[in-house]
């Protein structure tokens, strides 16, 4: 985290929080970014970090509440696997608040689609 971040007028975050030392990286990078300006969105599928995130901001960023107040749903589509559908709540984090994230809704999911080609399942 030595090289700052280039500017950007948003600044997306996802699915990352898997470790401690993420977690806390992502935090710095979100404080950093909303310092400069810049708007962020962060995307989390609840993967046991998200309270040390929200902590660590509020310590390095006090100016703004930072909580994930948008859900959505993710599914995962893989087409030609015969692998069933995923679905995953997604937890949204924006800052400011109150911009389009704010719109989601759990009944509107957003669908990734991977195609398989035949070397990618396993017989």
């Amino acid at each position: 985290l030595t090289v700052p971040l280039p500017h950007a007028d948003i600044v997306l975050v996802s699915d990352l929080m898997y470790r401690r030392e993420t977690a806390e990286a992502i935090a710095q990078r979100v404080a950093e970014a909303r310092i400069r300006g810049s708007t962020v969105l962060v995307s989390d599928v609840r993967r046991g970090y998200q309270r040390l995130f929200l902590e660590e901001l509020q310590r390095l960023w006090p100016d703004e509440v930072a909580e994930f107040s948008c859900h959505g749903l993710a599914v995962m589509r893989y087409e030609g696997s015969g692998v069933a559908d995923e679905q995953e709540v997604v937890d949204i984090l924006e800052l400011p608040a109150g911009g389009p994230a704010s719109a989601l809704r759990i009944e509107s999911p957003s669908i990734a689609i991977r195609q398989f080609l035949p070397s990618d399942v396993n017989t």
